[in-house]
């Protein structure tokens, strides 16, 4: 759970952030208690637009942004909510139970609002739940203050009946990430309508694909740039977008991102 970076956190404080929408709204509208400007970190902070959400997120750790890219592409998530406050009544009452100090702020009186990293609306067999997730490095779960403060969020979702869990590192395949990362950085498609983007050339991409399954990523595409007299990198541009937008599909096992492996990897119905 981040702390704010501030040191002038008091109820005044908190109350302004309240009335300021902080914490609440869904999609796009939502607002995170803390925002990149807000908490302190350790980590690479970064503040990427969601597919999901048409909103920018506010991740305060690499491993987090990794998190958020993967919950992003899932088709059965239907929201991300970062840095959601949990009720103040409640963690207090939960430390009571627990017989621990609640987390306060540094004027060491006022007691803090207590975040969970991610809260995720999703939806399966047509049936909306919710998923509740604290990210964090393995290393740091050895420390005793970081297991008081997630057995409250633990203890705290428990008591809503909402599905909670650690992420960290070791829960994430690295392969995933990789390509992940591949298909979410910047995507050329120069030079194409967005109806032909959408439609004709990925007709012409599937069918050019199925004509020449053996070639590599990087071969395939150099030759569809020269084919269709393009701007060399347009065809694997494209190839990144429409695979970020799902338009098609590709196996994620694979290592996508590597220019030598086989084109065939597209176009394949598979799941992360």
């Amino acid at each position: 759970m981040p702390r704010p970076r501030k040191g002038n956190f008091d109820e005044n404080t908190i109350a302004r952030f309240v009335e300021n929408g902080r914490g609440q709204g869904h999609g796009s509208t939502y607002q995170p208690w803390l925002t990149v400007n807000d908490a302190s970190s350790s980590g690479l902070t970064s503040r990427p637009t969601g597919a999901t959400t048409g909103r920018t997120h506010h991740l305060l750790s690499k491993l987090e942004l990794h998190y958020f890219l993967i919950c992003d592409f899932l088709e059965n998530v239907t929201d991300i909510r970062e840095r959601f406050p949990l009720s103040r009544g409640d963690t207090l009452a939960i430390a009571d139970q627990m017989q621990v100090q609640h987390p306060t702020y540094n004027d060491r009186t006022t007691p803090m609002v207590m975040t969970t990293d991610f809260l995720l609306d999703t939806r399966n067999k047509g049936k909306r739940t919710h998923a509740a997730r604290s990210v964090i490095y393995a290393k740091n779960l050895a420390n005793p203050e970081t297991r008081k403060l997630l057995e409250i969020e633990r203890r705290y979702w428990t008591e809503k009946k909402v599905d909670w869990g650690i992420v960290t590192e070791r829960s994430i395949p690295k392969h995933v990430i990789l390509n992940l990362d591949w298909i979410s950085g910047p995507n050329s498609i120069a030079g194409l309508s967005e109806t032909e983007a959408e439609a004709d050339v990925l007709l012409a991409l599937e069918a050019a694909i199925q004509d020449q399954p053996d070639k590599s990523i990087g071969e395939f595409c150099a030759c569809e740039d020269t084919r269709k007299k393009r701007k060399a990198g347009s065809t694997l541009g494209h190839i990144r977008h429409a695979i970020s937008a799902k338009r098609i599909r590709a196996n994620f096992r694979k290592e996508l991102w590597n220019p030598a492996t086989t084109i065939s990897v597209l176009f394949i119905h598979d799941t992360l």
